[in-house]
């Protein structure tokens, strides 16, 4: 049986979105490493911010958007990702 897709590009984002998910899931809480407390929530954060960026890139086609409209949803995702670390840090 073959399976036969018809925009390979979207099912490897997909498949790379899935062990994204799965890779900030282990780093949890149940994670036992020395320097977790700093380290999961940046690296969560971080995945987070790449995924968004993923989804709108693919997903939500902004990769043949208009060069305005993909460098200001590239801006606010960042700025989401920084503010985030910010008030983490700041806590």
């Amino acid at each position: 049986m073959t399976i036969v897709f018809r925009n390979r590009r979207l099912v490897l984002c997909w498949a790379c979105l899935i062990a994204l998910t799965l890779a900030s899931f282990k780093s949890g809480p149940m994670s036992r490493a020395a320097d977790a407390e700093l380290f999961q929530p940046i690296f969560v954060i971080l995945l987070a911010g790449f995924k968004m960026r993923m989804i709108a890139m693919e997903f939500m086609q902004l990769r043949t958007a208009p060069v305005l409209l993909r460098f200001m949803i590239e801006i606010w995702i960042l700025l989401l990702c920084v503010a985030i670390l910010l008030m983490l840090f700041r806590a």
